[in-house]
């Protein structure tokens, strides 16, 4: 293994780091995009986003109401404790 600045130990892994730099510039040809294809599956993605909001909804409401129970719960903890003190006195 080579990090950037630091000579290769052995000719073996110069000729890996140009048979790697080559394979890079071959990839980088331009590649064509079908509209058509790509409106599809733009189309599929915004629907299955759509499907996944609805299927999680009644998770969240009910998350959501939890935690305003939760949230009620030590609000009632604390007016409670708040009492007593103030009962000792």
């Amino acid at each position: 293994m080579i990090f950037d600045g630091e000579a290769p130990e052995t000719d073996d892994e110069e000729e890996i780091d140009e048979k790697a730099e080559v394979e890079k510039n071959l990839s980088k040809k331009p590649i064509v995009i079908d509209k058509t294809l790509q409106k599809h599956w733009n189309i599929i993605g915004n629907d299955l986003i759509n499907f996944s909001s609805r299927r999680c909804a009644n998770s969240n409401k009910q998350i959501q109401k939890i935690s305003e129970q939760a949230a009620n719960c030590f609000t009632n903890i604390i007016n409670v404790k708040m009492a007593g003190t103030k009962t000792r006195k």
